[in-house]
């Protein structure tokens, strides 16, 4: 009895959140609004499983403070089917301890999918953030590689004052892709290594020792020959054969010799009476 009470209370407030008639809903400020984002998924061709299924999130990552919500999830029915909605008791927070979202579960036959979600007792305003839903969908069985879907999610949330806030979703991709062919990474060439100049070193210069000149012999210088200049004989004076017709004196030698002997004797003579003279 409870939950039907709360169901109903859901979709009183839901109602009146797109109308306005049953409660004095009023407009929230124009910079205020829920941020929500919804997850892309790529998944290779050749990994879909038998159910070829994949799964949404649907994360609020900005809440002014809301107690209720009514959305709407949109796809492209010729790629996608939904085949489940999982609510995530986004509402619960510590304002409202005790209670939990009052999910009321789609029709999921449609498209959009209507999303009603909030409380069903009003005791707080929750400014809650994280994910809100979680969406599977079957992609079509002969979606091939290069097909794309596209997703969306749109709505309002209100607060306890029946303030309403626009939500800002961008619209998501579902894309079957070839399966990814590694490129191999070139090797990176070696960065050159810039050579080091080398000082010169100074060489000290070695002393160099004197080679002792070998002894040089001089090579006798043949003497030139000599002519010896013929002496001349000396004229020889035949000596004549001594015979007794020779061995007789000659008158004509004597007389020289004697004369020459009368000269050396008078010669000796004056000497000694010229000594004998001078002792006197």
């Amino acid at each position: 009895m409870r939950k039907a009470k709360v169901f109903a209370a859901v979709g009183i407030m839901a109602m009146s959140l797109f109308s306005g008639l049953a409660f004095n809903v009023t407009d929230a400020k124009a910079d205020e609004t829920v941020g929500v984002t919804l997850d892309s998924v790529k998944v290779m061709e050749d990994e879909l499983g038998d159910d070829r299924e994949v799964t949404v999130n649907v994360t609020v990552n900005s809440n002014p403070g809301t107690i209720l919500s009514q959305t709407e999830f949109t796809y492209d029915s010729s790629v996608l089917t939904v085949t489940k909605v999982e609510a995530k008791d986004f509402f619960k927070c510590d304002a409202t301890e005790g209670q939990t979202s009052d999910y009321t579960a789609p029709n999921l036959e449609k498209n959009p999918i209507q999303l009603i979600d909030g409380y069903g007792a009003v005791r707080g305003n929750s400014d809650a953030t994280g994910v809100m839903y979680t969406i599977t969908l079957k992609i079509a069985e002969d979606a091939k590689a290069g097909t794309e879907a596209t997703i969306g999610f749109s709505g309002k949330f209100m607060d306890s004052d029946l303030n309403e806030y626009d939500v800002v979703c961008e619209d998501a991709k579902v894309a079957v892709v070839e399966k990814e062919t590694e490129t191999p990474t070139p090797p990176t060439p070696p960065t050159p290594e810039k050579p080091t100049p080398e000082k010169p070193t100074p060489e000290k210069p070695t002393p160099e020792k004197p080679t002792p000149a070998a002894p040089t012999t001089a090579a006798p210088t043949p003497a030139a020959p000599t002519t010896a200049a013929p002496t001349p004989a000396a004229p020889t004076t035949a000596t004549p054969a001594t015979t007794k017709a020779n061995q007789a004196p000659r008158t004509g030698d004597v007389a020289p010799v004697a004369v020459l002997g009368i000269m050396i004797a008078a010669t000796a003579t004056v000497a000694v009476l010229a000594k004998k003279k001078v002792e006197d």
